[in-house]
């Protein structure tokens, strides 16, 4: 089971050689996931794993075992670990996976020279500054959430030396003002962001944009206009292909392979046809064919008539359908299922089921009247419809 709380202790070991067991056995009476060690005395950066499962991730000199951090890692924190990057023999940083997360922690352990009250410009504690200033400002990885800075100061408590009796106001004031313009330079400093974004899919974008400008113009003028993108998903999209190959003059396969360069007069001529409430000479012409259903196939009766039509017509009423189906949809009642988008004959087949059950428990009579239609599409009259 995975703890919502994160146990970190710090611990100044004074050689880890000596007292390695002494830290093994207080690790068992504590509650701890990881510990940060100070003064390990080990050379060389590394990671041991013990007998009980535990992990050492050390840093130190590279010829001397002189002081030196580390981490002490619990067993079943283990997978946590991230990454262990080395700065220096007083500087380490160890990067934790963040539970079900992609984010990452980052722990920075710091164990600082001994500080003198008489020589406050050490050459050793300034470079140690500078390694821990290094540290902070530069980011290893994006997805770091969060910083925890875990230290031995290894700081004197007496006062210290007074700086001033030992340099002039002139190179006081030329330092205060280095460190003004470097924490200015910090504070207004702000990193690039790369753009998830491709420069293809920006520019997708900006046309999009476009395309939606001029579509808020035609329609504050007045006129519903038909737009690339629609006019592409309905060629894609709704138009059924033909596997019998019957269409006239052009076929579903010919429109998608020449979409990029018919689209264009594409779109003018199906918007034409809307503003001018016309279509051109043969648009809507259809050849009717005979498909054979079954029985005797000397009886016209067993046969199907359909309509074929040109793809481009099928294509401008597909738009028109899409549409104005919202309207027609909320204009029809329940009481008709069929030819409905999301509806289904079986709401009314469970109304006939619902009396028939009860009269059967009851031992009524029940009645029903069905009527099937005949052909019942060649008797709508058209000009009802609208």
């Amino acid at each position: 089971m995975v703890s919502s709380n994160l146990y970190i202790d710090t611990y100044n070991i004074h050689s880890y050689q000596v007292h390695a067991d002494k830290l093994q056995i207080e690790a068992k009476i504590i509650k701890y996931d990881f510990i940060s060690l100070t003064e390990v005395r080990k050379c060389s950066i590394g990671r041991v794993d013990l007998k009980n499962g535990t992990s050492l991730y050390y840093l130190g000199h590279a010829d001397k075992a002189k002081d030196g951090v580390g981490f002490f890692i619990n067993q079943l924190q283990k997978q946590q670990v991230h990454g262990f990057i080395a700065t220096s023999p007083r500087i380490a940083q160890l990067l934790l996976q963040i539970w079900n997360s992609n984010r990452l922690l980052q722990l920075i352990q710091v164990y600082a020279p001994a500080t003198s009250a008489k020589d406050p410009s050490d050459t050793t504690y300034n470079a140690f500054l500078n390694n821990l200033t290094s540290t902070l400002t530069t980011r290893i990885d994006r997805r770091v959430e969060q910083m925890i800075i875990l230290s031995d100061l290894n700081a004197k408590t007496q006062l210290a030396a007074n700086p001033c009796n030992k340099a002039d106001a002139d190179s006081l004031y030329a330092k205060l003002v280095d460190n003004v313009n470097a924490a200015t330079t910090i504070a207004t400093f702000q990193e690039p962001q790369p753009t998830p974004l491709s420069d293809e899919i920006l520019a997708l974008l900006r046309q999009r944009r476009e395309w939606k400008h001029e579509a808020g113009r035609a329609s504050r003028a007045g006129q519903m206009q038909i737009e690339y993108v629609e006019l592409c998903k309905t060629i894609h999209k709704k138009v059924k292909e033909d596997r019998r190959k019957h269409h006239i003059q052009i076929i579903k396969q010919a429109v998608q392979d020449g979409v990029n360069s018919l689209v264009a007069i594409l779109i003018w001529l199906v918007n034409l046809c809307l503003h001018q409430r016309t279509i051109p000479t043969g648009f809507a012409d259809a050849r009717t064919i005979l498909l054979y259903k079954k029985g005797d196939a000397e009886d016209i009766k067993n046969y199907h008539p359909i309509s074929l039509l040109l793809t481009i017509y099928k294509t401008f009423t597909r738009i028109l359908t899409e549409r104005i189906r919202v309207i027609l949809d909320t204009a029809k009642t329940d009481k008709q299922a069929g030819f409905r988008r999301t509806f289904s004959t079986i709401d009314h087949i469970h109304i006939i089921n619902k009396p028939i059950q009860k009269v059967t428990e009851y031992r009524l009579p029940l009645y029903m009247a069905f009527v099937n239609y005949e052909k019942v599409f060649n008797l709508v009259e058209n000009c009802y419809v609208w």
